[in-house]
């Protein structure tokens, strides 16, 4: 299952670095279409695209990091688990998973998370 993250994670970086460039791209040209007096070009698609790949990309990197924290806290002793930095930290992975659900399609992950 960690190779598969690693993967994940990794195809998810190439997308979003992709994404970026063609975010500039976008710019430079819309640049060109203000130069020219021309109706600038709105491309929606990127931007959900963006937003996809920036939901997944936390999606993963979240996963694996509250798989760190909880295996950090099932070998700590009870009387010495720090409880609300704990209650912190999963209110803000259940704030991070309400994002989640509301933006991905469904997928097998999320309900796990």
């Amino acid at each position: 299952e960690e190779s598969e993250r690693e993967d994940v994670l990794q195809h998810l970086e190439a997308l979003r670095v992709r994404l970026d460039v063609a975010a500039e791209e976008q710019q430079r040209i819309n640049q060109y279409q203000t130069l020219f007096k021309l109706r600038e070009t709105k491309c929606e698609d990127l931007q959900d695209a963006s937003d996809d790949v920036n939901l997944k990309l936390s999606l993963w990197r979240d996963r694996a990091e509250f798989d760190s924290l909880t295996d950090g806290w099932l070998s700590t002793p009870f009387d010495r688990l720090d409880v609300p930095g704990m209650e912190e930290t999963v209110t803000r992975y259940h704030k991070s998973v309400f994002k989640m659900e509301r933006g991905l399609l469904p997928n097998k992950l999320v309900p796990e998370f």
